[in-house]
């Protein structure tokens, strides 16, 4: 992973996490890009480099509530609420 496309500086490189499908990352900042590539490894040796993928992190969402004319609104969804004269 790299903060470049041509992978001059790694922020994590090569690692060997046998069969694992997901790697978790610590330390990335939100709204920047970043870059990975992977290859397999196994027995008879191991293969070229994938196609370079771009990742952006985005922040995630702060998750807010307005009561607005009898809908709860929770982010982008609306939510109905029944309400009742007292």
């Amino acid at each position: 992973m790299s903060a470049t496309n041509t992978f001059s500086n790694f922020i994590i490189g090569n690692l060997k996490v046998g069969t694992a499908t997901t790697w978790l990352v610590d330390g990335l900042d939100n709204n920047d890009i970043y870059y990975y590539r992977v290859r397999a490894s196994n027995a008879g040796g191991t293969g070229a480099d994938s196609d370079t993928m771009e990742v952006i992190l985005v922040p995630e969402p702060t998750l807010f509530w307005i009561l607005n004319f009898g809908f709860w609104i929770c982010g982008r969804k609306l939510i109905p609420v029944a309400l009742s004269a007292s």
